[in-house]
This record gives structure tokens, sequence and C-alpha cells, in this order.
């Protein structure tokens, strides 16, 4: 073989492709720097002075001049050394990009004269705006840092070593700034991200080493930056200043507390996210970990919401999982989920710079202290703890007096409660949303003013307050609604008269339905001279509503109460004594007020009663309710949304002691709830009369049920079946429409 000097023929390509992993094809022969066939072209077609631009819609050439979709090496070190202030900033440097490509593609088309004086106006006014920009610039404290200087340093190993900071700057997708595909390229939202084709051809040996780590050092110093550029979901502002005061606490060792409450659904799950990939990436060389702690479905929202923030241009690939504790591992630093569960195994660990604990609300503050704070010792870690407003006895509400009390002492801001108003001023789709919830359970509802308005309910007390019972009181009487006479005769367990309402006097206009809750039956009640062998026993409660359509201001069913029939102890199916049975009683009822649906109670001695009627008034004329704990909390909160939005009311003027009017208002006063304190108000809120309350009355001391607070209760049950569209409002009429006149049709 003879000597030809150096083979440089069989040189690899020194480019990287598309996804970011070098090229390593064969280079061209005597190419410096070695490169294959096809970086070779895109190199020269970057690097040529003239490119004639392609038309919109043409398909061929949409990749080659001014609508290319990359930047030419000069056009990157543009960008890059320009990108160096804020939002205004970084649009202005795209501006001078986007316009120096236009100007070089109408240089031909211009007269030189024209040309210069073109680019002079058009170039000193991006100018004065960038010095206006400048002038107004106030750059954060975390500049001043050295951790985020000596990271932005270049490596003294080699540049592409995997747990470089630089490793996803010299990969196409890795650009602080890119130009999106689509065609013809536009600018979009700060800059936005694309890494299906190289932004540019060619070795990152032509990349400017300082550039590069200029543009890392400005992107890390600002996790607002962070968010827009590399996550490419910018922060509201309500978010970014809480996140702020914690990255100073991480950087500068200060090893504060922090309290972050949010609106429900307003972000701040979204927020901690961003601030775990961001100190992922600021402590990926030097090593740590974060602990983020939460139970239940919290902890597998958590996960899954930093490992959809993962996949950005700096991380997606670069991330790993583990187990045993579970973690996301970014280079050398690492996010570590930890169930918050009493009994959970979560000793041993430990949080280098940051303990997060979510859904405070629903922790156990001792089981927090003993656990999880003794995680943050071995590094004076700062704690973040995150959550949404519920009651005053919980472990947020307890952590905030604490930490506010630290707050006066020095005053360093450790509590951020940020309001509905903040967030709708940064997001107006979020008062939208807000504003159909006010409609539909009113502000003053529990759920509202706790998760939306940071107004906590106390632990315990009465659920029904003078506020609540005035809503509660409306301006009818017994009978009709508006009508002052109610129709003459009810039934004997609720008047003396025994005569039925004339169902001839019931104003087709008005929808009537029914709810019905059962009591048991007492075998004493069978003789009328008997005394009851259980008197405290529960009554059989059932209420006639008539129901108003939604109409005008009022999107949602209107419900007033009108009746009651009331009945202790009676056998269900049984006649006795010439009294027909209680179900013959409530069918004759129902019958003469026209009732076109019931709600009727089929938990324990229920179910036959309800079967039997559903069998006479018609299975889709009867809806079937199962109490039991989870179903009477939910039935609580949505009976609260209806009295909140004035959309129920008891009859008045029945205020005598011992009148059915009354009972109703003494049971609403008497009625208490709870929550503790890791519940959930729709699924744990815990209300009633508690057992043995008492009243009393002229007739001596009397037993406080809540068998007519119930049944009062589960009109609320047909908000569902009116959403579900299974209760029709309205009347249905009927008419004739003549046949067409087909003399009159030119067509015809």
């Amino acid at each position: 073989m003879s000597d030809a000097g150096p083979m440089t023929h069989s040189s690899k390509c020194t480019a990287f492709r598309a996804d970011g992993r070098p090229c390593r094809a064969w280079a061209r022969r005597n190419s410096d720097p070695p490169l294959c066939n096809v970086h070779a072209k895109n190199e020269e077609r970057s690097a040529a002075t003239l490119v004639i631009p392609a038309e919109p819609g043409a398909h061929g050439d949409v990749r080659d001049g001014f609508y290319d979709c990359r930047f030419t090496l000069q056009e990157i070190a543009d960008l890059v050394t320009k990108n160096v202030g804020d939002d205004l900033t970084d649009e202005l440097a795209a501006a001078r990009v986007a316009v120096r490509r236009t100007l070089k593609h109408l240089q031909e088309a211009l007269t030189p004269g024209e040309f210069a004086h073109l680019a002079q106006v058009i170039f000193t006014g991006l100018i004065l705006s960038y010095a206006c920009c400048r002038s107004n610039r106030i750059w954060p404290d975390l500049m001043q840092i050295d951790y985020i200087r000596q990271l932005a340093r270049p490596s003294t190993k080699c540049p592409r070593r995997r747990n470089s900071i630089y490793d996803p700057l010299l990969r196409p997708a890795g650009l602080p700034i890119q130009v999106s595909t689509c065609h013809p390229h536009r600018l979009r939202g700060g800059l936005s991200m694309s890494h299906s084709r190289p932004p540019f051809s060619g070795s990152h040996k032509h990349l400017d080493q300082q550039s590069l780590v200029a543009a890392a050092k400005y992107i890390l110093s600002e996790i607002d930056r962070f968010s827009r550029l590399v996550i490419g979901l910018p922060l509201y502002n309500y978010q970014l200043k809480p996140l702020r005061a914690v990255i100073r606490s991480v950087l500068q060792g200060q090893g504060l507390e922090f309290l972050l409450v949010f609106p429900r659904q307003s972000g701040k799950n979204e927020a901690v996210a961003h601030l775990s990939i961001y100190l992922l990436n600021l402590f990926q060389r030097r090593g740590g970990n974060m602990v983020f702690g939460a139970t239940g479905d919290g902890l597998g929202r958590g996960i899954r919401r930093l490992e959809q923030r993962l996949d950005n241009p700096w991380n997606e690939g670069r991330w790993s999982k583990r187990t045993r504790p579970t973690a996301r591992v970014v280079g050398q630093a690492g996010a570590i989920f930890i169930s918050t569960h009493p009994a959970a195994a979560a000793r041993g660990e430990t949080a280098d710079w940051l303990l997060v604990i979510d859904e405070l609300q629903d922790q156990s503050a001792t089981h927090l202290e003993a656990v999880f704070e003794p995680m943050r010792a071995a590094h004076n870690a700062t704690a973040l703890y995150i959550g949404t407003v519920k009651s005053t006895t919980d472990a947020l509400w307890l952590k905030k007096a604490e930490l506010e009390a630290e707050q006066a002492r020095d005053g360093q801001q450790r509590v951020f409660l940020v309001s509905s108003e903040e967030v709708v001023a940064d997001n107006p789709d979020y008062g939208d949303f807000l504003a159909r919830k006010i409609r539909r359970l009113g502000r003053r509802h529990p759920i509202v003013a706790s998760e939306y308005f940071n107004e906590p309910l106390a632990g315990s007390g009465g659920l029904f307050d003078r506020r609540r019972l005035a809503l509660m009181r409306g301006a009818h009487s017994r009978g009709l609604p508006n009508d002052p006479n109610p129709p003459a005769g009810y039934p004997a367990a609720a008047r003396p008269d025994g005569n039925q309402p004339d169902p001839a006097s019931l104003s087709a206009d008005l929808f009537f339905v029914a709810t019905l809750d059962v009591g048991g039956v007492d075998e004493a009640a069978t003789d009328p001279l008997a005394r009851l062998a259980n008197p405290g026993r529960d009554y059989t409660v059932a209420h006639v509503f008539a129901v108003e359509a939604p109409a005008g201001d009022q999107p949602l069913p209107t419900y007033r109460a009108v009746d009651v029939f009331v009945d202790q102890g009676s056998r269900h199916f049984l006649s006795t004594g010439g009294q027909p049975g209680l179900a013959q009683k409530l069918l004759s009822w129902f019958q003469a007020w026209n009732v076109r649906h019931l709600v009727g109670d089929s938990s324990g001695v229920g179910a036959g009663l309800v079967d039997w009627l559903k069998a006479y008034l018609g299975a889709d004329h009867v809806t079937a309710f199962n109490f039991n704990r989870h179903s009477k909390a939910a039935l609580g909160v949505d009976f609260l949304s209806l009295i909140e939005t004035g959309r129920f009311s008891y009859w008045s003027g029945d205020d005598d002691p011992l009148a059915d009017g009354w009972w109703f208002f003494t049971q609403a006063q008497a009625c208490a709830y709870s929550l503790p304190a890791d519940g959930v108000m729709e699924r744990d809120l815990r209300w009633g009369v508690s057992e043995g309350a008492r009243i009393d009355t002229p007739a001596g001391s009397q037993l406080i049920h809540d068998d007519r607070l119930i049944s009062a209760a589960l009109v609320a049950v047909y908000d569902g079946l009116w959403r579900k569209g299974r209760l029709h409002l309205g009347r249905a009429a009927s008419a004739i429409i003549p046949p067409p006149d087909l003399w009159d049709d030119p067509n015809y």
C-alpha cells in the first residue's frame, strides 16, 4: 500500500443530528471541519450571502431563504448575545434578527439610497426601544449569587459531558430561542421551542462558547425566564413572587419556612413543578435531593406534573426514574416523592435543599412535625407548604398563625395568601369560571368561601346561622306560592279537618315535586288510645315543593315548600282500626297535589315503602336516595347551594310553637356540623341534630329531631336530576301546523 498521506476521507462527521446525537457518518474528503455530504450542504446553505426566498405556499423549498425555519450562524449569535433583558428585550432581539433578514432580501429590489434610508429608520427605532427597555430594567438579586455564576462558568471537562449544563445549549433543542417550524415562520409566545429540525447545521465548534455560557447564565438567573424559554409555559405574576422568595432562601441557605395558599385550581401545583425543575437544573452537577410529600392522589399528581414539565428541550431524555424511594433525577440532583400518610414508612430520607408538603390542610400536624421536619435538619433545608384554605382547625391554618408570628418578628414574608382577585387580574378565564361557580353555589357557600376566597370554616358549630335561616324564610304562605289563602284541606296527619286539596284548585302552570324521609314503625301507633312505645322515634315526613323553571337572571330552578305530611310510627302497608296504611296515605296525598316526581329515602325501612310508591307512581317518576355517610355529606353541600343562591324557601306565617313551620326552623337552628381535619367537605361533612337535643315548649320539654330538615334537604337532589335532563319543567302544548301552499312555492 503506497503512502498517499493522511486518509482524511476516513474521518467521521463532527456535526450533530436533529435528535442531538453526533452524526458520525463518513465525512467528505478534505473537508474542514469534517462534515458528511448532508451537513456540508447545510453548512454551505447557511453561509450563503444571498438566497432566493421561497414563495409562501411552495412546498419544495420552504426551508430555504426568507421562510427558512432555521437560523444562520450569524442569526444565532445575534439572538444569544442580544438576549440580555426582560420580556420586551427578548422580543426586540428577535425583531432585530427578523428585520435584518427582511432587509437582506430587499437589498436587490431597492436603490442604495432607499435601502440605506430604510435601514436607518428601522434600526434607529429598534435601538431607541432597546435603550428605553434597558433604562427601566431591574436586575433580580439572584444575578449577584456566586453559585449561579459558578454554574454558568465553562466546565474544565469535556463540553459534551452528559451532566454538563451546556449540553442542551449545544443541541438544537436546547437553544434558548428558536422559531416555530410553521410556514411561513412566526415568532410566538416569547419565542417558543421547536426541535423537529436543527436550527443550524455543522459542528458546535463554530458556536461561540462565551455566548452560550451567557445564555445559560441569563436563563438560570430568573425562574420567569426559565419557565418561558425552557418549559415554554410562562408563570403568572402571583406565582412568581412566592417562588422567588423560596429560591432566595434555598440558594442563600436561609432555611426558612413558607406557606403558599392559592385559590382552588389556580396553579399552585404548576408553580411547584416549575420550581422543582428549576432547582433540579441548578443542582444537577452539585447534587442533593428535594423531598415532595403528599398523600393519596396528590402524590401521583405531583409525579405526573413533574414528568410532563421535564419533557422540555433542556431535560427531555436526560432525566431518569428511580425507585425505593420513588424519585425523578436530573444529573446528580433528585426529587424524592414520599407519602405523608401516618401509616406510610417515610422516615430516614434527607431533604438537602427543599422540603415540599402538598395539601397541608389535609395533613396531620403532629405527624409532619415528628417525621418530615427532621428531614431538613442536616442541611437546614427550606420548607414550602402549599394548600387551600378549609377550616380554622386544620394544619394549614395552624401553620399560617405560626409563620405570621415569625413574619411579624423579622419582617421576612413567609405567608403568601393569594386572593381570587389577584388570580383574575392575571387570568380573566379564571374569573369567568368563578362567576359560574358563585351563580351555582352562592358566594357564601362553605366551599366557595373557603376554597376560592380564603375564608376558613369553623371546625364545628351550627350549620344554619341567622343569615341562612333568614334566607330560607320565604314570603309565601303555606299552600300555593303567592296565594295568601291556601286551598282548604290537608291530609289528616297535617290538618285536623281531613279534607284533601281540590285538584281543580291547583294551577296548571305550577310544577310540584315531593320528598320523603321515612321513619320507623311503632306497634302502639295502631291503637289511638295507647302511648307510643318509643316516643323519641323519628317521624315520616314528606314535603311538596312548587318548582319554578329557570327564567331571567336565574339560570337554575327555584324550589318553594308549600306543604308537609307528618306521621309517627304508623305501619307502612297494613290498615288497622279503620285507618289506611302509611303507603295509602302518602299515595293519596301525592296524587292530590298532582306530584310529578318523588325523591324518597330508600335506606333501611324506607326501601320497601319507596318501591311500593314506585310501582304506583311509575319508575320514571320516583328516585330512590340511599343515605350513607358520603351521600349525606354531598346532600348537605348541595342543600347549602340552594340556600346561598336564594333558590330554596319555606313558607312563613306558621311560627306558633309546635306548628309545622316552627318545627322546621327549630330543627334547622339546632343542626350542627363537623368536618374532620383531613376530610373533604363533599365527602366527609357530618351534619344533623345531635341525639338527645331538647327544647322547652308549652307542652313541656320536647325532643328535637332532624326529620323535617332532612326531608326538605332532599329537594337538592332535583338539581342533579334537572342537570341530567331527568326533570322536565314547563308545559307542553300541541298545535296543528297547516301544510304549505304549493301554489305559492316558485320552485314547485
